[in-house]
């Protein structure tokens, strides 16, 4: 599915998608489809029906590795369905990305602003090797630390909020500062997981175990695929058989319940690891959630289409419902 002229019209597009051999039953419903989610996005989901590329064929680009042409079978409500179930996937997913996200800015604005209301600001509150790095290989005479680009960004986003008046109040009565448990509200998520690294180890450790009992050390890592994850669903990207630009790491003993997640590198970099671990984690944020059973329904509903699978595409291992993560509580 790639456009052999700019600007094709959606009658042209819906010719070119046939004469590649996709069946399109219904011209004016495809011709809609077209038009709402557009020929490029639709083209990921089309993607793993056509044919493999044979040996020894050439090669427009490294990363070619089908043909033009379609399955022989393969539909357009096929392509359909599996955009549909991604859709709703990073919907579910945000869902729960949400539950993380408010609960870790309640818990970071609480730890930080117990011992210093400004505490976010203050590198004496913060771990002092976290707040002195500098990107690698960088000069000290003419280079921000990360933590001195970090808080450049913030005051980006508070001053941004000070449209809000309960942010004015704020501002104006501690000078053009915010208590900690007042910033956390202005920052995006990937703002907010950069504070959570700046912060001392035995803070990060006090706040991963109320938070998703886990390390300081290990959330410090997934909450950075969580945020990916998060960027991936809120800009409506692909998500079910992508690989993760930002993967877990090796699983502690301690979460026994994700152990199985070490057992093959795919179930990390895949998007099974990190609904694993959104699972295990809203269950411990909120016994009665009941966000780890709509994700199982939906899954249950994934197109029965050939060569594409949960298992094949998105890292599920057989028989992952048997996982102990995935068990009725």
């Amino acid at each position: 599915m790639e456009y052999d002229k700019p600007h094709l019209t959606i009658p042209e597009q819906v010719e070119k998608l046939r004469a590649r051999g996709l069946a399109i039953a219904d011209e004016d419903e495809a011709g809609q489809l077209l038009a709402n989610v557009g020929y490029y996005r639709l083209s990921a989901y089309a993607y793993p029906f056509r044919k493999s590329l044979g040996a020894g064929a050439i090669k427009t680009s490294s990363v070619q590795y089908r043909e033009s042409d379609f399955e022989a079978g393969t539909t357009l409500e096929a392509v359909k369905e599996l955009w549909a179930f991604d859709r709703k996937l990073r919907l579910l997913c945000l869902d729960a990305l949400e539950t993380v996200e408010i609960a870790m800015r309640s818990r970071v604005g609480f730890h930080l602003g117990a011992r210093n209301k400004f505490g976010y600001l203050a590198v004496d509150d913060l771990e002092s090797t976290a707040v002195a790095r500098r990107p690698l290989g960088a000069c000290e005479c003419d280079t921000p630390t990360h933590f001195e680009a970090w808080v450049c960004k913030y005051k980006d986003h508070q001053n941004s909020a000070e449209a809000e008046d309960f942010i004015t109040h704020y501002v104006e009565k501690y000078d053009g500062k915010l208590p900690v448990w007042v910033a956390t509200e202005t920052m995006d998520f990937g703002t907010l997981v950069r504070l959570y690294g700046f912060m001392r180890n035995d803070d990060q450790s006090v706040i991963a175990r109320d938070l998703a009992s886990m390390s300081g050390a290990w959330l410090n890592s997934w909450i950075k695929v969580a945020n990916y994850l998060r960027n991936v669903s809120a800009h409506h990207g692909r998500l079910w058989n992508r690989s993760l630009t930002y993967k877990l790491k090796t699983v502690p003993k301690e979460l026994s319940p994700l152990a199985h997640l070490n057992e093959s590198a795919v179930r990390k970099a895949k998007v099974y690891g990190i609904l694993s671990v959104l699972a295990a984690t809203t269950n411990h944020l909120d016994p009665r959630s009941e966000w780890r059973n709509s994700l199982i329904a939906h899954l249950d509903t994934f197109p029965m289409l050939e060569g594409v699978s949960p298992e094949r595409n998105m890292g599920f291992p057989y028989g992952w419902k048997e996982q102990e993560v995935w068990m009725p509580r």
